[in-house]
C-alpha cells in the first residue's frame, strides 16, 4: 500500500518540481539536449522561448492538480472498494503520462497558433 501512496504523491510532487526547476534553467536557444523539444518550439528563438516558458508552467500547474486527484482515487480505490493495489498503481502512472501527453499537446497546439499561423 506504501508504495501506490508514494507513486501517487510522490510522482506528480516531482513532476511539479520539474516544471519548477525547467522554468529557471531552461536553456536559452534551441539544442539537442533539453528544453522542450520539438520541430515547431525549434523553428526560431522566440517559439523556442515561448514553447519553453509554457511547458514548464503547464508541467508544474497541470501536476498540482493530479496530486489531489491521485490521493482521492487511492483513498476511494483501497477503502471504498478495495481494489487491487497493483492496478492502482497502474492507474495512477497512467494519469502521470497523460498529465505529460496533455501538456505536450497543449504546448504544441499554442505554439501553432501564436508562430505557425501567423506567417
Amino acid at each position: 500500500m506504501r508504495e501506490l501512496w508514494i507513486a501517487g504523491v510522490v510522482s506528480p510532487l516531482l513532476f511539479v518540481l520539474a516544471g519548477l526547476i525547467l522554468s529557471k534553467t531552461f536553456p536559452k536557444s534551441p539544442n539537442n539536449i533539453y528544453g522542450f523539444r520539438t520541430k515547431r518550439a525549434s523553428t526560431s528563438q522566440e517559439t523556442w522561448l515561448y514553447a519553453n516558458r509554457l511547458f514548464s508552467k503547464l508541467l508544474a500547474v497541470l501536476n498540482l492538480f493530479l496530486l489531489p486527484l491521485n490521493v482521492i482515487l487511492i483513498y476511494v480505490s483501497r477503502f471504498v472498494f478495495d481494489v487491487n493495489i497493483v492496478l492502482m498503481t497502474y492507474v495512477v502512472g497512467f494519469n502521470a503520462v497523460l498529465v505529460t501527453f496533455i501538456t505536450i499537446f497543449i504546448v504544441q497546439h499554442k505554439v501553432k497558433i501564436e508562430f505557425l499561423e501567423k506567417e
